[in-house]
């Protein structure tokens, strides 16, 4: 696998935090009644090289998630309707 260039990475990662907005919080369409999950940063998936989102509920607990920010972002089909698996708090 060849690695990309800083240039490639740095594209792919504005391109991942014009998307996804570091520090606001999100609701998991799974439980919209919940406390909300916080988005610390966007990282890369060192294998893959593709761009993730790390994130944690807000609640705490210590635990932290990583998705990557295709699937972070992607719609669902709930019972027929397209939402989007994490939506912005507002």
């Amino acid at each position: 696998m060849s690695y990309l260039s800083n240039e490639e990475l740095q594209a792919k990662f504005q391109a991942a935090d014009s998307e996804v907005t570091v520090g606001a919080q999100y609701y998991h369409y799974k439980k919209p009644n919940f406390d909300p999950y916080t988005v610390h940063g966007i990282v890369f998936i060192e294998q893959t090289q593709e761009s993730a989102v790390l994130y944690s509920p807000t609640g705490g607990g210590g635990v932290q998630w990583v998705r990557t920010t295709k699937n972070f972002l992607e719609e669902v089909n709930v019972d027929g309707t397209k939402v989007k698996r994490f939506k912005k708090a507002e």
